[in-house]
């Protein structure tokens, strides 16, 4: 219900009163989860999972983070090297990893949005920057990008033509130049 701190609670006096439950070190890895402190959710997730092999909670859970952390990591790569079809992809990975982390879904749809407007798909990006604001309306950079999607797309496709003609123009100039000599 969003009372993170109470389940951290509730789930300490679980582990305290009975350290063979893996039902107190479940909790509290997923609100550590949810508070995005996942090195202490994972050592959670194993502590359960060292408790009751069997426990499925647990062992999809460190499954789920490993893959959303993997493809996020994977994600921010390929867009900082302007690989924005790659990256949207790894985004959409990692909120399929965990559908059901708010936000953390918000957060991969605002990058989502990012990759989509350099895409040149201003109609799909807006819809992405929606939803991550339905999802997480703190995220003001999704309510700007929303709305200025086809601005900001427009923008960007006007720059990479400019840097296409220049760098078309130095080309010509060095063939030029080879010529001459």
């Amino acid at each position: 219900l969003g009372d993170l701190g109470a389940a951290k609670s509730d789930a300490t006096w679980v582990i305290r009163l009975s350290r063979s439950s893996p039902e107190g070190y479940f909790i509290r890895g997923r609100a550590h989860l949810y508070m995005f402190d996942h090195d202490t959710a994972k050592s959670y997730f194993k502590w359960c999972v060292k408790v009751d092999i069997d426990h499925i909670g647990c062992a999809h859970a460190l499954r789920s983070l490993k893959a959303a952390t993997i493809s996020a990591a994977n994600a921010s790569s390929s867009f900082r090297f302007g690989n924005f079809s790659t990256g949207a992809q790894s985004y959409q990975d990692s909120i399929d990893a965990m559908p059901n982390h708010c936000f953390h879904v918000a957060l991969m749809r605002l990058q989502r949005c990012r990759c989509l407007i350099y895409l040149n798909q201003p109609d799909a990006a807006a819809r992405e920057c929606q939803i991550a604001n339905e999802l997480d309306p703190e995220l003001r950079d999704a309510e700007t990008l929303g709305h200025d999607a086809k601005a900001i797309a427009n923008s960007y496709q006007d720059w990479v033509a400019e840097e296409l003609k220049k760098k078309q123009q130095r080309e010509r100039r060095e063939r030029a130049q080879e010529e001459k000599r």
